[in-house]
C-alpha cells in the first residue's frame, strides 16, 4: 500500500461522495491517541459538528497528550 492510500483509507469515501466528515480523540490503545469519525447525512455539516462538540465537552479527558512509551 502506498503513502497516499494509507492515509486516505478512511476518509477517501467521505472525500468521493461529498458527506460531510470529523474525527475527535476517543481514547488511547498502549498509549497512542484513537480517533472516533463521525459521518453525517449531505449538508449536514452543522449537525455532525454539533455532535462533535458535545462528545469533547462530555469527555475532555480524551483531550490528553499521550503517554509516551520506553522501548
Amino acid at each position: 500500500m502506498n503513502f497516499l492510500d494509507h492515509i486516505i483509507r478512511f476518509t477517501g469515501p467521505f472525500n468521493l461522495t461529498g458527506l460531510p466528515a470529523v474525527t475527535v480523540p476517543c481514547g488511547f490503545a498502549q498509549g497512542l491517541p484513537i480517533g472516533m469519525q463521525i459521518v453525517g447525512p449531505a449538508f449536514q455539516e452543522g449537525k455532525i459538528l454539533n455532535i462533535a462538540d458535545v462528545f469533547e465537552k462530555l469527555h475532555p479527558e480524551l483531550k490528553q497528550n499521550p503517554i509516551v512509551l520506553k522501548q
